[in-house]
């Protein structure tokens, strides 16, 4: 799954949840609000995998995963710039 496709399903995910009864002119702004849940969402897996490495900093196990940690960390960026596109 590529960025774009992770972008819309989170939205999509929050979407769905808060879409219930809804009248068509409400639809907008509740798209709206389900960006702003996935963003949050986004934002808060940013920190837990800041807060993880930084508390391990410096151990040598950990550093094998540095590589792997910069790759979700701009995983988890390029979905956050997908997701404010939409």
């Amino acid at each position: 799954m590529d960025h774009k496709e992770k972008a819309i399903e989170l939205v999509n995910k929050f979407f769905e949840y808060g879409d219930h009864g809804l009248k068509k002119s409400e639809t907008h702004i509740n798209y709206e609000c389900a960006k702003q849940c996935a963003l949050i969402l986004v934002d808060e897996r940013l920190i837990e995998i800041d807060l993880y490495f930084k508390s391990t900093e410096g151990q040598v196990e950990v550093l094998a995963l540095w590589n792997h940690y910069v790759a979700m960390q701009r995983d988890w960026e390029q979905v956050k710039q997908e997701i404010e596109k939409l």
